[in-house]
């Protein structure tokens, strides 16, 4: 099971509907690259807003310059595979589990080649276990 895995951070912001753009631009501007990202409708008028960034202090200035503070930093790690076979995604959490880990959120998605990606948001103790337990193969 061929992965690469990446230590990361995320921060969250719960910004007005109309600002997500104002974010997204300043952020941009700002020079980061967004390893990933989350967005859903927190409320009628808020929308709830996840980055994960390729450098957190861009991130935080750029925040700074929209006029939003995010909570964060997060802790998670992003798993890219370079197959796609069944029962991987499985197996990741099977080792998790039985470490202990604790993983209370996830997200994934697959692309047309056969690979996929997986986000998983960790407690800062079990990011750094899960990180050494899914380097061993």
């Amino acid at each position: 099971m061929p992965l690469t895995i990446k230590s990361s951070d995320y921060f969250v912001f719960v910004i007005e509907n109309h600002l997500v753009d104002k974010l997204l631009f300043s952020i941009g501007e700002a020079g980061v690259n967004q390893l990933a990202f989350k967005s859903r409708r927190f409320d009628t008028y808020h929308t709830e807003f996840t980055v994960f960034p390729n450098n957190n202090k861009f991130l935080i200035a750029g925040a700074s310059a929209a006029g939003v503070s995010p909570k964060g930093p997060l802790p998670a790690i992003i798993i890219k595979s370079n197959t796609d076979e069944p029962g991987e995604l499985a197996n990741i959490f099977s080792r998790l589990s039985k470490e202990g880990i604790d993983v209370f959120e996830a997200s994934g998605i697959a692309d047309i080649d056969g690979h996929y990606g997986v986000v998983l948001y960790l407690n800062e103790t079990d990011r750094d276990r899960a990180f050494e337990v899914l380097k061993q193969e």
